[in-house]
C-alpha cells in the first residue's frame, strides 16, 4: 500500500514542478466570451488571442484582463473579415431605389467602429504603442539621411570597387 506521501506529485523535482505549474501557466480563452461559428474564424481568433497574451508574463494575466484580450481578438479578427470585404467591394456601392446611385458602402462605418473598438481594447490592455514625439522622428530621419549619404560617399570610393 503507498502512502499519501508518495502518491502526490513531488513538486522537489523539475518535472514535479513543471506538471504542477503547467495548468497555471496556459491563458485560455474565457467561456464568458463566445467563439466565432466559422472554422476559419474561429482559428484565427484564437491565434490573435495566443499573440495578444504572448505579450505578458502569464502571471500578469488577470481574469478580466483576459476577458478583455478574447474581446480585443474577436473584434480584430472580425476586423480582418470586414476589411477584406470592403476591397473586394469598395468603398462605394451602386445603390437607391434603381441601384444607379453611388452610395457609401455601409460596411465602411462598421469596419471603423470596429476599428476604433480594437484602438480602445489594445489602450485598455497596455499593448497600445505610445506616440513618437516630433523631435524623435525628426532626428532619426537626420540620422537616416546622414547614413545614406555615407554610403553613397563610400560606393564611390575605390577601396569598395
Amino acid at each position: 500500500m503507498t502512502s499519501a506521501k508518495q502518491r502526490r506529485t513531488r513538486t522537489d523535482t523539475v518535472q514535479g514542478a513543471l506538471d504542477a505549474f503547467r495548468p497555471a501557466a496556459e491563458v485560455t480563452w474565457p467561456k464568458e466570451i463566445p467563439r466565432a461559428k466559422d472554422e476559419p474564424s474561429a482559428d484565427r481568433e484564437i491565434a490573435l488571442f495566443r499573440q495578444i497574451v504572448a505579450e505578458r508574463s502569464t502571471l500578469d494575466w488577470s481574469d478580466y484582463a483576459v476577458v478583455t484580450a478574447a474581446r480585443l481578438a474577436s473584434c480584430t479578427a472580425m476586423t480582418t473579415t470586414l476589411m477584406a470585404e470592403l476591397q473586394a467591394e469598395g468603398v462605394t456601392i451602386m445603390g437607391g431605389k434603381h441601384g444607379t446611385t453611388a452610395v457609401v458602402n455601409p460596411k465602411l462605418s462598421a469596419a471603423q467602429m470596429l476599428q476604433a473598438t480594437v484602438t480602445q481594447l489594445a489602450r485598455q490592455l497596455g499593448l497600445a504603442v505610445p506616440a513618437t514625439p516630433r523631435e524623435a522622428l525628426a532626428n532619426s530621419a537626420r540620422a537616416e539621411r546622414s547614413a545614406k549619404s555615407a554610403i553613397a560617399k563610400m560606393a564611390h570610393d575605390d577601396l569598395l570597387a
